[in-house]
Order: C-alpha cells, then sequence, then structure tokens
C-alpha cells in the first residue's frame, strides 16, 4: 500500500503542476482579472491624444500678425512657446502661449480658473506697488473651447492681455505682455485662440 502511494503521489503533483502552468486565466471562480483592467488603463492612456508642441502651432507669422510689429522666436519648449518683438529695443513686446494636458477634467478646470482668476491679482500687486488703479477688464468668450476668459489691463507704460481657454483637460493660456496696449489686440490674439484650439 506504501508503494502504490508513492508512485501515485508524484503523479498528482505532477498533475497539479501542469494543470497550473496551463493556466492562463486569472479569472478564479468568476472574479474580475486585475491584469485585464490595468491593460484597459494602459489601453486608455496610449489613446490619449498627445498635444503637439505650442510653437508648432504658432508660428512667426502668426505672431507677428497678433503683435502688428517683427517678432522673433524666444523659447522653444515642450509646453512653452514664446516670441519676442524683433524691432526697436524700447518697445519691446512678447507673445507668450502656454499649453498643458492635466490629469482629469476636474485638475484642468481648477488650473483654468486660477490662471483666469490671476489678472485680478496681479493687477491688484501692481496697484498697490505704484499708488495707482490699472485699467482693466474681462469677458468670457462664447464657442472657444469649454470655456475661455480674455482679460486685458494697462498700467501707464505696461500693457497685459492674457486669453485663457479649458477644452477638456487641456489648458490653453496665451499673453501679450508689452509697452504701451493695442486696443485690436485682444481681437487678433482670440482668432489665434480659435485655430489652436481647432488642432487640439
Amino acid at each position: 500500500m506504501m508503494t502504490s502511494t508513492r508512485k501515485i503521489l508524484p503523479l498528482l503533483m505532477l498533475l497539479l503542476l501542469s494543470a497550473c502552468d496551463n493556466k492562463t486565466d486569472n479569472n478564479v471562480s468568476g472574479l474580475p482579472s486585475f491584469d485585464e483592467e490595468n491593460k484597459s488603463v494602459a489601453v486608455a492612456e496610449v489613446q490619449k491624444k498627445a498635444l503637439p508642441a505650442p510653437c508648432s502651432l504658432v508660428s512667426v507669422a502668426d505672431a507677428q500678425v497678433v503683435i502688428a510689429q517683427p517678432m522673433a522666436l524666444m523659447s522653444n519648449e515642450k509646453e512653452l512657446c514664446a516670441y519676442q518683438s524683433a524691432g526697436q529695443a524700447g518697445d519691446f513686446t512678447s507673445l507668450m502661449i502656454n499649453l498643458n494636458d492635466n490629469e482629469d477634467e476636474a485638475m484642468a478646470i481648477e488650473i483654468y480658473r486660477a490662471i483666469a482668476g490671476q489678472s485680478g491679482k496681479l493687477n491688484k500687486m501692481v496697484n498697490d506697488q505704484m499708488g495707482e488703479k490699472t485699467k482693466k477688464s474681462g469677458q468670457s468668450l462664447e464657442g472657444l473651447g469649454d470655456e475661455a476668459r480674455l482679460n486685458t489691463s494697462n498700467a501707464d507704460l505696461i500693457g497685459n492681455t492674457s486669453l485663457v481657454v479649458r477644452k477638456g483637460t487641456v489648458v490653453l493660456n496665451m499673453s501679450i505682455i508689452g509697452m504701451g496696449s493695442d486696443p485690436t489686440a485682444p481681437a487678433r490674439l482670440e482668432a489665434l485662440a480659435r485655430k489652436i484650439v481647432v488642432a487640439l
């Protein structure tokens, strides 16, 4: 009896091991497989469209149209594109385009609101330092992404026009900072933003 048990035991062990090796499905008694869940999350991340670099969406010619003067590339990074005026030294103006993709829409909304409200905080700081009021205005723009806000301000010599757009998880932040202010620049900045948002 002992001899037959010794012969059967290794055979049973071999059968159990081969059954475990052949099992490729991780579902046990109908429980969900974590491997399948991880694969679907990885596929969703791969399927998310990569953002183009901002300078691939805004050329020097585009910058010149918005600023209405000769421009030169100042910075070309993954999330930031900046142009500066190439004309007279005393007439310095810059155009900056920042493009960020956030983890989720809730985070994008929070960042959008923080940036859109930042102009008011900056104006208050300038007012406190200079002891005078800046001229400022802001408006929401319809039909541009999920939400968009255009802010303009002018503190004597320095003008600032900013446009913030949220489209899903993406936040586009554009600004013109320079000497003086051009009352027609906000419309040109908005036209450029509409061109960029279509490409996202």
